[in-house]
């Protein structure tokens, strides 16, 4: 089933938040950032997915990609990332940083390199969504956008 990615927009923000609770994540610090989440739409404009990009001065932050059990693949997965690091780069981002608790290998294909936190840059570590997985046993990925291609 073919997807379009779009910039999401303030009439998907509860759309939004529904698919971050029951995936499990926190979704309260959404509404101030609505317009940097990506949704990922059926040809019949039904919202399957969403992936947050917040950006954060020259650099941004992927935050919660989640698609819809009935249409999620690894392939579906990849691609909506890679439509997310291009947004990044459409923002003239330098880099994006991710945390994840799962292994790093589907990340590791479009260039992402596991970093320390000291590596990470203040603007990324004063987000809240980045404060609340810190010293969680999360492992902390980077990519630069307008170095190298992460695709």
């Amino acid at each position: 089933m073919t997807m379009v990615f779009r910039q999401a927009q303030d009439r998907d923000l509860l759309y939004i938040q529904r698919l971050l609770a029951r995936a499990g994540l926190r979704e309260d610090d959404t509404r101030n950032i609505t317009s940097y989440f990506l949704v990922a739409e059926t040809i019949d404009n039904e919202i399957v997915g969403i992936i947050g990009l917040e950006p954060a001065g020259d650099y941004g932050l992927l935050r919660s990609l989640v698609l819809e059990t009935d249409y999620f693949t690894p392939a579906k997965g990849m691609g909506f990332l890679e439509a997310a690091l291009a947004y990044g780069r459409k923002l003239q981002l330098k880099e994006v940083f991710l945390i994840t608790k799962q292994a790093g290998a589907f990340f590791e294909q479009l260039h992402f390199r596991e970093i320390e936190q000291d590596e990470v840059p203040t603007e990324i570590k004063r987000l809240s969504h980045f404060q609340q997985f810190e010293n969680k046993g999360v492992s902390i990925f980077a990519c630069e956008l307008l170095e190298q291609s992460c695709e």
